[in-house]
């Protein structure tokens, strides 16, 4: 493997040379990018050390509007933009996948990241390009109509990609409250949402009477994927302003609306009582807790009230509505790992730690942050994360002491060494460009890398086809370029891909073997077929739209240094060319000889030939001139008199109907 890939190297974009400081400027520079999914969540780069901050994402250098066409600068992100507040700072680019539920992608949310906003594209990608950030702690906040709004803080990597996933819980499950009564609501595994009577007022403070719908939800910590939607990143700031590591037993987020879907909010003399079950597993759990709601003005959880144990749940009291976290202080550390292969750093495998999961970078490490200390926990690497690609069969476990980082060093796959692709992204000029490459099996595996130069490397499966796309800043995509499977430790450079407007090619990488070459090949009238002259004799077939093998002639004899193949149009046959032996015609599905013509005079070279449409003639060229054979017994059925040009003529043309030859 190439030492650039062994080592992980990676190139990122310099800065664009204009950009967007203030919303009020009278000239925008909007920069359109069309990008892709599985953003790894934690592919951190020169990260370790970095102190902790409740600092967000600080003004960004450059709005990139993503895919569905959004520009200018949002305010909206600026009214609670809790950056400037001083310190180090980092430039990094803010590249994030966010996704619902079922793991599919949330396309056209609005994420903002420090005072600017973007939306993510038809795959759930967003970026922030260049973004200006506190070395120690960056967040971004995504919304969208029909989901809870869904926060996420990483370390940064200063001058590279801070990678984020986000996931998206549905705003779906409604209940009807009158507004005179109040009512219990009863969410899942015993969670409970209590409102008293006239508790509800409109956004101007006005008592509201009528009917309520209460979109409620309950994350259970207990969940796997936990904190794929847990918002920010355990990190929480107590009453005091000092900021803790907490751990959850518990979230409940709720919104209100009126029966037109207007936004309420409770009078400043109600309160709402919430309960959640104690989970089994976190026996330490105290009997009394702080209750915590998400501040999008700092990014964090905030300390607000408290919930006591009260048979088997814990129970408290709240008078405002955002998502409420029954958390107890928890000592945690950090964690460093590289994933190998052979010793090679493997980039884009999932792993899986307590509640989360994280994907490897470039240099194949992770790096997570607030991880629960004093406690055994077992790193993951599962098939079923991973496209059925990438496992470890035994689980690595972890403790932590608290306030401490622990490097596992290098953990190595168990399952088979990936490959790897490299090529360079090009745009309608055949420069080189910025742009996402996108890479994703029929199993499930995806992938995405960002390049800022345009040339690109990275690790892939080994034994699955895969297809990669490509996007430019301008929204454009690629055509989908289809590779076939590669080997084990296997570099397959993909060439230039080229990203121009609206392309539709679709192209298939076929395969011919280790050492393997071909120095003919012929495509089929309505290209669904293509034959090649096999490197040591013999002839293949392959169906091009799935690159899979449909016949193979062993090569002896006639077959054996072919100068021309040629199907005929209904695809039943295939004309085979030995220039000093013979002219053979294959059937195709059975790559058996129908027919073999023999060269006259003993093997006269031939030059050219051509198989009639109807596969009943072959007219070819040699030493002694034109000839006509029969492909039903081979024999020779006339030669036409050129003699003036037997020894000179290279190619020729000839109208099937007439007979007429150029």
């Amino acid at each position: 493997m190439p030492s650039a890939y062994a080592r992980g190297k990676f190139s990122y974009p310099k800065k664009f040379p204009s950009r967007c400081n203030f919303c009020t400027r009278k000239a925008l520079y909007i920069y359109l990018l069309d990008i892709f999914t599985n953003p790894s969540k934690n592919m951190k780069r020169n990260i370790i050390g970095h102190s902790t901050s409740s600092v967000v994402c600080t003004a960004l250098l450059a709005l990139f509007v993503v895919f569905t066409g959004l520009s200018g600068c949002s305010k909206d992100g600026a009214v609670n933009d809790p950056n400037n507040l001083g310190g180090a700072t980092v430039t990094t680019t803010i590249v994030g996948k966010i996704v619902d539920e079922a793991g599919q992608p949330v396309v056209g949310a609005t994420v903002t990241g420090a005072s600017l906003t973007t939306v993510t594209n038809k795959f759930g990608i967003f970026i922030i390009k260049n973004a200006k950030v506190s070395s120690s702690r960056c967040v971004v906040i995504a919304k969208k109509a029909g989901f809870f709004t869904a926060a996420r803080a990483e370390s940064p990597v200063g001058n590279g990609v801070t990678n984020m996933q986000l996931g998206m819980m549905a705003n779906t499950t409604v209940f009807t409250v009158a507004a005179s009564t109040g009512a219990t609501l009863p969410l899942r595994n015993g969670a409970t949402v209590k409102f008293d009577a006239n508790s509800f007022v409109t956004s101007s403070g006005a008592p509201y009477s009528g009917a309520v719908k209460v979109s409620a939800r309950y994350l259970d910590p207990t969940r796997t994927d936990f904190f794929n939607f847990f918002s920010g990143d355990n990190a929480g700031r107590q009453s005091d302003n000092t900021e803790v590591g907490l751990k959850s037993v518990g979230v409940i987020r709720v919104e209100l609306r009126d029966q037109s879907g207007n936004a309420l909010s409770f009078a400043t003399t109600a309160t709402a009582t919430l309960s959640v079950p104690k989970p089994a597993s976190m026996s330490s759990a105290p009997a009394t807790m702080p209750l915590w709601y998400f501040d999008e003005t700092i990014g964090e959880w905030k300390e607000d009230g408290s919930a006591t144990l009260q048979g088997g749940k814990y129970v408290g009291t709240v008078s405002h509505f955002t998502d409420w976290n029954f958390d107890y202080k928890g000592e945690t550390g950090e964690l460093n790992a590289r994933i190998v292969c052979n010793g090679i750093p493997i980039e884009g495998v999932v792993i899986h730690l307590f509640q989360r999961d994280i994907t490897t970078g470039a240099d194949g490490r992770i790096h997570i942050r607030r991880v629960p200390a004093d406690q055994q926990l077992s790193l993951e690497i599962l098939s079923t994360k991973n496209g059925g690609n990438y496992f470890i069969t035994v689980p690595v476990l972890v403790n932590i002491v608290p306030g401490t980082t622990l490097d596992l060093g290098d953990i190595t796959l168990d399952s088979p060494c990936p490959a790897a692709i490299s090529g360079t992204i090009f745009d309608c000029g055949d420069t080189k460009m910025e742009g996402l490459v996108f890479i994703t099996s029929a199993a499930g595996y995806s992938h995405y890398i960002y390049t800022g130069t345009g040339d690109f490397m990275t690790s892939v499966p080994s034994g699955v086809g895969l297809t990669i796309v490509a996007t430019d800043p301008n929204g454009n995509e690629s055509s989908p370029l289809d590779i076939l499977a590669l080997a084990s430790g296997e570099l397959r450079k993909v060439g230039d891909i080229k990203v121009c407007g609206t392309a539709t090619n679709n192209f298939i990488d076929i395969q011919l073997g280790v050492n393997k070459e071909s120095s003919t090949i012929a495509l089929s009238s309505d290209g669904s077929l293509m034959a090649i002259s096999a490197y040591s004799g013999g002839v293949k077939v392959f169906d091009t739209k799935s690159g899979n093998l449909v016949s193979e002639r062993v090569g002896t004899g006639v077959q054996v240094n072919i100068t021309k193949l040629q199907f005929t149009p209904d695809n039943k046959k295939l004309m085979v060319v030995n220039p000093s032996t013979a002219i053979t015609v294959l059937d195709i599905t059975t790559a058996t000889p129908s027919v073999t013509c023999t060269i006259p005079n003993g093997g006269s070279l031939v030059t050219d030939a051509h198989i009639y449409d109807d596969g009943s003639k072959i007219i070819s060229n040699d030493n002694s001139g034109l000839s006509v054979f029969s492909c039903t017994d081979g024999s020779l059925i006339k030669t036409l008199n050129t003699t003036n040009y037997k020894d000179s003529t290279l190619a020729f043309g000839f109208d099937r109907g007439e007979d007429a030859v150029v």
